[in-house]
């Protein structure tokens, strides 16, 4: 069997909190019909002194419950403000979720790029 890409989507757009401590939804990918693969950005260019954010990515290893792949709390200004998600091959049920919770300072809108890759066979 022969494996391909065989559809890509991508996720593009603002996430801004509505408040501080409320997570802003980035990527959240529900149960899909085969494994796929996903990658993205997310441009922290906007953030200023005396902010601070977490970013988490959640997978469901189980096809059932998120937990978290990564958790990374970064604050201030940030000299290198592009944060990039690694290449990942998720379960068809592996509930794939990005979300940005900022804590402190004001409220930014932050772009992102995500593309998830569907495999196929032929």
């Amino acid at each position: 069997m022969t494996v391909v890409i065989a559809r890509k989507d991508l996720l593009a757009g603002t996430a801004q909190p509505t408040a501080l401590s409320v997570p802003a939804l980035i990527v959240d990918i529900p149960d899909q019909p085969d494994d796929y693969i996903v990658e993205g950005y997310i441009d922290l260019s906007q953030m200023l002194n005396g902010d601070e954010i977490i970013v988490e990515e959640l997978i469901a290893v189980d096809g059932q419950s998120r937990n978290p792949l990564t958790r990374a709390t970064i604050a201030n200004e940030q000299s290198e403000p592009i944060l990039r998600f690694h290449s990942k091959t998720i379960r068809r049920d592996g509930k794939y979720r990005v979300q940005l919770t900022q804590i402190k300072g004001t409220v930014r809108k932050y772009p992102y790029f995500f593309i998830v890759l569907h495999f196929g066979a032929v």
